[in-house]
């Protein structure tokens, strides 16, 4: 093969080619041009800026009149006085129960809340044991999820 063939080869197209070249050249002018022809579509011109979300969010801001439950800092920010419940880790505490000696691989859902467990550990409890697993040594109570290191510290003596 000569250079001239190849070269020729290579610059040439196809008939599928050239229709395709055909078809795609306009249309790619008739897009490119669609800016210059069809006129600009402005977006509405905004007259003023709407405040009233911000007026609503000051007047939630204000403290009411006539309503002394907080007591008002220097700067007159009411959120200050605000305190957290004071019960350890925000948690409602449960009465403690009965203590009595128990084995966790055999006791009902009933015995746990003697106990003094939340609803929610022993509903934990029970899965673990319905999935197969089992208690072998007091420590494993304790890898249980939900269980207060607190509370394990009171049941461990009478697992």
């Amino acid at each position: 093969m000569t250079l001239k063939h190849s070269l020729k080869k290579l610059f040439t197209f196809s008939k599928k080619e050239r229709i395709a070249f055909m078809i795609l050249l306009p249309a790619i002018m008739i897009v490119a041009a669609l800016p210059f022809v069809i006129p600009d579509h402005k977006s509405p011109e905004i007259t003023g800026t709407d405040t009233a979300w911000m007026a609503a969010a000051n007047d939630l801001l204000q403290k009411p009149p006539g309503n002394n439950d907080f007591s008002e800092t220097k700067e007159g920010n009411n959120t200050a006085s605000y305190q957290p419940d004071q019960i350890e880790n925000n948690y409602r505490r449960r009465p403690d129960g009965a203590l009595f000696t128990f084995d966790p691989n055999t006791l009902g859902a009933e015995g746990f809340a003697k106990l003094g467990l939340r609803d929610r550990t022993i509903k934990t409890l029970l899965n673990y044991r319905t999935k197969g697993g089992k208690f072998r040594k007091p420590d494993d109570l304790a890898k249980i999820y939900g269980l207060r290191p607190d509370e394990f510290e009171r049941l461990k003596p009478y697992n």
